[in-house]
């Protein structure tokens, strides 16, 4: 259990630390045990939240557990806390070369190929061959081109690659931790991949529009893009 995140600040300065994960961690566990304090990660509703009041503390979690209008509200406050350290990102050279594209007037796209644990999560539904990216993006490319707009695509992965999308694609691999490939995504104008909450929170972080591939034999249009808000 982290629920201060107190172990990232060396990569997210303003994370301020306070009261160290470890330390509120034992506190829970000891409440938890004196039966004073239960921990509900399942919340999938009011019902369940009306469940969680049997105790006079209580510890809530999960995915779902969210308020989207707050998230959306405070964006600009999680981005801020939530920004990298500079010293990873100022003399990046993938960085600073998606700054030139831009201001060159090209669109930036970050290809995230997800794999690894992918070939197991949901019996590999979402693992998809190299050859069904590239077909996206084709699509992609030919989509912006029509607004005669050149397109350069940046492929990042959590494994080893050497994928050789055919055709006269402009494209480029990043080679760095995932750290910095999360603020590198958030600098493209546009993210695409599978369903995943690393290319979402790129998305949040970045205010980039992400297509999240469910159908890799469906049709991909632009304006099926939307920005994560939380």
């Amino acid at each position: 259990m982290n629920v201060t995140f107190d172990d990232m600040t060396q990569h997210y300065p303003a994370l301020k630390a306070g009261i160290s994960s470890k330390a509120a961690s034992q506190a829970v566990k000891l409440l938890v045990k004196a039966k004073l304090a239960v921990i509900r990660k399942d919340l999938n509703g009011k019902s369940d939240l009306d469940k969680a009041y049997t105790r006079r503390i209580t510890f809530v979690g999960g995915f779902d557990f969210r308020v989207h209008d707050l998230t959306e509200k405070y964006q600009n406050y999680f981005i801020e806390k939530y920004s990298i350290a500079k010293s990873k990102t100022d003399n990046n050279r993938l960085s600073l070369e998606i700054e030139k594209w831009k201001s060159a007037g090209i669109t930036v796209v970050g290809v995230h190929l997800r794999r690894g644990d992918y070939q197991r999560f949901k019996g590999g539904k979402y693992f998809y061959s190299d050859s069904v990216y590239a077909s996206i993006m084709h699509s992609i490319e030919k989509s912006i081109s029509r607004a005669g707009t050149p397109t350069k695509f940046i492929l990042f992965s959590n494994e080893n690659f050497s994928i050789t999308p055919d055709g006269n694609l402009d494209y480029v691999f990043s080679r760095n931790d995932w750290l910095t490939d999360h603020h590198l995504m958030s600098q493209c104008d546009y993210l695409v991949g599978p369903p995943s909450t690393f290319s979402l929170w790129a998305s949040y972080i970045g205010k980039v529009p992400v297509h999240h591939i469910y159908d890799p034999t469906a049709a991909i249009d632009m304006s099926s893009f939307r920005c994560c808000t939380g």
